[in-house]
């Protein structure tokens, strides 16, 4: 990997250095452990690349990975980055342009909202999406 700065975004590094265009294009064999979590892990904080606390956080375990199976939830957190999700949307789109929720769709949106419940994440909306369109059940007071 190139020399980064650690305050850069994603999306502000070469497509050759981001981790997960270095997946797509060279597999998992260009990938250190550090950029290879940040790929599950998903995105860093502001001041912060992923990839940066990734190393941070397997510094903390003295670069061990398999100790990052006992580390606890509370631990995790005191690391800047690292948080509870507190909400997500559900999404999908339709390209044929019908936009009119099936039983299905009202069947796993409500699945879902059962489901996240038990973690304490809100479903705040699951949008329908076509090319030039969209159904929103928060829109339509369906969620």
């Amino acid at each position: 990997m190139s020399d980064l700065p650690s305050n850069l975004t994603n999306k502000q590094w070469n497509p050759d250095d981001r981790p997960r265009g270095k997946l797509k294009e060279k597999a998992s064999k260009a990938h250190s452990v550090d950029e290879f979590l940040a790929i599950i892990i998903g995105s860093g904080s502001q001041g912060e690349s992923i990839v940066e606390l990734m190393k941070r956080i397997l510094h903390h375990q003295k670069n061990r990975l398999m100790d990052l199976e006992n580390i606890s939830l509370q631990n995790l957190m005191q690391f800047k980055g690292v948080g509870l999700v507190k909400g997500t949307i559900l999404a999908h789109n339709n390209p044929s342009g019908n936009l009119i929720p099936s039983p299905q769709d009202h069947n796993i949106t409500q699945k879902f909202i059962k489901v996240a419940s038990n973690f304490d994440i809100l479903i705040l909306d699951h949008p329908i999406v076509s090319e030039k369109r969209y159904f929103s059940f928060k829109d339509e007071k369906l969620i």
